[in-house]
């Protein structure tokens, strides 16, 4: 049985505020497979003001999008090559078969991610616009509420500039099979 004892904040392990526990039990065979300790409001907020911190004063907020790029390609490599592992929690959590925990979590949903990226990435370098398109990624929280996240990192000096390739590239976007990928554009004013 896989049980924490710790919470994760700030990039270390630490004790939690209460000694509330989470049961994980397997819907398969009604066992309990493990159990993590409940974050009180206190945990969260430092949670938070770590987080914070570490944007503000550390060295993420200052990188280039192309250092980022590759401090989340690195990460993408790491989590595939830990899948068996992934897929092996997976299955004990959810209680599914292993093959559907490659398959259906881990690959399938990364690949059908993958493809609508690059289809759009490629329908971006296309256009006539002094723009900056980089690879696709997964997102630094790659699966929320079931479904898998990546992103597009497209970079302007000027936002005008970005601004009539957005009006460009989204027709494209929307025209490019998405299959069960959902997507929207997201606009940060600041500079990454």
């Amino acid at each position: 049985m896989l049980e924490y004892k710790e919470l994760y904040v700030g990039g270390r392990w630490a004790a939690p505020a209460s000694d509330r526990r989470i049961a994980v039990v397997s819907p398969h065979s009604e066992q309990p497979v493990g159990s993590t300790p409940e974050a009180t409001e206190q945990d969260v907020d430092r949670a938070v003001e770590a987080a914070r911190r570490a944007f503000d004063e550390g060295p993420w907020s200052r990188a280039e999008p192309a250092e980022r790029l590759a401090a989340v390609q690195r990460f993408a490599a790491a989590y595939l090559a830990r899948q068996e592992e992934l897929a092996e929690l997976i299955s004990t959590e959810m209680g599914a078969p292993l093959w559907f925990s490659h398959v259906g979590q881990i690959g399938a949903t990364a690949m059908a991610l993958d493809a609508f990226l690059g289809v759009v990435a490629d329908a971006a370098r296309t256009l006539p616009f002094a723009v900056q398109v980089y690879e696709p990624v997964p997102a630094p929280i790659a699966r929320v509420a079931g479904r898998e996240r990546g992103h597009l990192l497209v970079q302007a000096a000027a936002r005008d500039e970005l601004q009539r390739f957005l009006d460009a590239w989204e027709p494209a976007i929307a025209a490019a099979p998405a299959g069960q990928v959902r997507w929207a554009l997201d606009v940060d004013p600041l500079d990454l």
